[in-house]
């Protein structure tokens, strides 16, 4: 990348545009997603490590939506809300820059929580995730995922 950019734009949070349940969603204030692969470690009557293996995948993340798009999720999704599951699909597109694209698997909302104060916010809806993996970029994060 050549510094500065000068024949295009950064990306920023305008940038992004989701997908939520296959609906085009404009209506989010915060979006947070992270995965990580935690191996774990063969020992034996050494202090040193004998080997690693490769690990357990876990992903989770959080929706910050408005409330008026949090009911026109929830209706979407019906009785059952909670055991539902759904994909997200997060783009990040801008002038000059090519079009990135991340995939939230597999996302079933475990908890929602309403918290409104005075002000002139909107008020929003947080949503805590479970997801079952991640595609930055459209990578997979494991080499042979199950289908």
């Amino acid at each position: 990348m050549d510094y500065p950019l000068i024949n295009g734009h950064r990306y920023s949070y305008a940038s992004i545009e989701a997908d939520v349940n296959g609906k085009k969603f404009y209506g989010h204030k915060e979006v947070s997603y992270s995965q990580d692969l935690e191996p774990g470690e063969v020992r034996g009557a050494h202090a040193q490590i004998l080997g690693r293996t490769k690990g357990e995948l876990k992903a989770e993340g959080s929706l910050t939506t408005y409330l008026e798009e949090w009911k026109e999720l929830l209706d979407a999704l019906g009785d059952g809300y909670m055991e539902k599951a759904f994909d997200i699909t997060v783009s990040y597109a801008e002038e000059g820059r090519p079009t990135v694209t991340d995939k939230l698997r597999g996302c079933r909302i475990k908890k929602v929580e309403e918290s409104h104060s005075q002000g002139t916010d909107g008020l929003t809806v947080k949503l805590d995730l479970h997801i079952l993996w991640i595609e930055f970029g459209g990578k997979k994060p494991l080499k042979k995922m199950l289908s």
